[in-house]
């Protein structure tokens, strides 16, 4: 029997392993296990919902959530078709996200501290909270000494509070649309609705002053430069009006005149050269027919009538002599005479072309003077307009975006969400519960069963006997006599029932009872 018993804890022992390798799980169990540890299991739920609802209700602070709405107007009224200094917002996607950035700016969140005064509130400055009586620095100050710690500057605080806000405001652009949500999370339900407000405000402000200095830079700028372009153009005008008044004539006009009388001074010129040339032919040739002496000849290069008649006389000689002369005298004074024509007209186109060029010159000089004054005009004209319109547009400016909705006073806590945290501490409990149940089913190494003590011996379970109340050994006869028809004593009857008729033909006759261990009860 004993060589029995030891293949039978072998047996049991392969069996375990093989069940806690995970060949198989028998759910039906598995729940069994569990059914048994319900207390357990209910224990420690119940621990774990007082620690959640003490969290809950005693540890937790409870926050206040307020959300404000502010739309991106992408199309805004023209009071008057004048171009702005600062063009307004297209609504593409990164305009959105820009916009998106600068509600989450560290310059706007600074504004905000300074409008609502939160360096004075303990929730975002940390420096006003009460300290605790123990704290870790304290602790830290008694051990290794207390050091001196100095006092921060106001820029410091300044930033560490900055710093506290941007961690409870949070912007949010609503999909497909303009319009972004301004979320404020504080301890106090007025605090986050005025945080939230207050930033939208301070937002729409931001824009209009961004305009507001955008404009008067314009402004400053254009009135520098029209002050400037006005001293220009009064320069180019005095300069243009000076060289006409110490130029005579100096225009189109004028220039068309000399040119016309360039070219009948020129036409009379040439007249004058070919009568020139006539009057030396003529004289070149009565000075050939005066050496040859022959009257003839003389009489026919003069064609005169006069000398004619005088040849036809035979003593008219003396008279065609002088006649002859003074045709000869009149050929060379009309010939002197119009070489001086000829030199006359010759200085006189020198002089007008001279006169020419040079008011063509001036000309050319007073047009460029001119254009520069016009130039200069038309630009002062315009930035003139423009300082004009800037003037105007310093009271017309318009914020790119407006408040949708203002943040309401929230009537509840978001946060902590109490059911929430009592429904996860109970499944907390539940699962640790269950995971204590089944390590401890896992690590234990008795059976609990006639089954499974069957499955791991491979032998017959014959009978089951109760745990019997008592305090010792010897109180367990007297049990069993006092109390014949109780569970253990019918369990005790059963056994004997079972060994009797577990082999008719040859009962046994010698019962050895042992135990894996001592203590189990087989002395009783």
């Amino acid at each position: 029997m004993t060589n029995d018993l030891s293949s039978g804890l072998q047996a049991r022992n392969r069996v375990e392993n093989a069940t806690f390798d995970g060949v198989e799980i028998d759910l039906f169990e598995l729940f069994r296990v569990l059914w048994r540890g319900k207390w357990w299991i209910a224990i420690v739920t119940l621990i774990a919902i007082g620690i959640g609802g003490y969290y809950a209700y005693r540890v937790a602070i409870p926050v206040f959530t307020a959300t404000a709405a502010v739309v991106l107007e992408t199309r805004q009224d023209q009071v008057v078709d004048i171009a702005s200094a600062m063009t307004g917002l297209s609504g593409d996607q990164a305009s959105i996200n820009t916009e998106i950035e600068v509600l989450k700016s560290r310059g706007l969140i600074e504004k905000l501290v300074r409008e609502m005064d939160l360096i004075s509130d303990p929730e975002f400055n940390t420096r006003l909270q009460i300290k605790p009586a123990i704290s870790i620095a304290k602790l830290r100050a008694l051990v290794f000494g207390a050091a001196d710690t100095p006092e921060p500057s106001a820029q410091i605080v300044l930033d560490t509070t900055v710093n506290a806000v941007l961690r409870i405001v949070s912007i949010s652009n609503v999909r497909q649309s303009y319009v972004f949500n301004i979320k404020a999370i504080t301890t106090s339900p007025t605090k986050s609705a005025d945080i939230a407000n207050t930033l939208a405000e301070l937002y729409i402000l931001d824009q209009l002053e961004v305009k507001f200095e955008a404009t008067e830079q314009a402004t400053a700028w254009l009135s520098e430069r029209v002050a400037t372009l006005q001293s220009d153009l009064e320069t180019a005008e005095s300069e243009m009006k000076a060289f006409s008044v110490a130029t005579n004539l100096v225009s189109v006009e004028a220039l068309e005149l000399i040119n016309r009388r360039i070219k009948d001074t020129r036409g009379r010129l040439d007249k004058t050269t070919s009568d020139l040339t006539q009057y030396s032919a003529q004289l070149d040739a009565l000075s050939r027919a005066l050496s040859s002496g022959n009257r003839k000849e003389m009489a026919a290069v003069a064609a005169d009538n006069t000398l004619n008649r005088a040849l036809a006389i035979e003593a008219g000689n003396a008279a065609f002599d002088a006649r002859f002369e003074l045709i000869v005298q009149k050929a060379q004074v009309e010939m002197d005479r119009a070489a001086a024509q000829a030199q006359s007209f010759t200085q006189s186109i020198l002089e007008m072309e001279e006169e020419y060029a040079r008011q063509s010159d001036d000309l050319v000089e007073l047009q460029q003077l001119q254009r520069e004054a016009e130039a200069d005009r038309l630009i002062y004209e315009f930035f003139l307009g423009r300082l004009k319109e800037m003037s105007v547009q310093e009271g017309i400016q318009q914020a790119d975006s407006r408040v949708l909705s203002t943040a309401a006073v929230p009537g509840g806590a978001t946060a902590p969400r109490k059911s929430l945290i009592l429904a996860l501490s109970t499944m907390l409990g539940l699962m640790l519960g269950a995971g204590i149940i089944l390590l401890r089913e896992l690590l234990h190494n008795g059976f609990r069963s006639a089954e499974q003590l069957a499955a791991v011996t491979g032998h017959t379970v014959m009978g089951q006997i109760p745990l019997i109340p008592g305090r010792n050994r010897r109180d367990v006869p007297q049990y069993l006599t006092d109390k014949p028809t109780s569970a253990a004593a019918e369990a005790v009857r059963n056994l004997r029932t079972s060994v009797l008729l577990s082999n008719v033909d040859t009962p046994p006759e010698v019962i050895m009872v042992t135990s894996a261990i001592p203590g189990e009860g087989k002395t009783t």
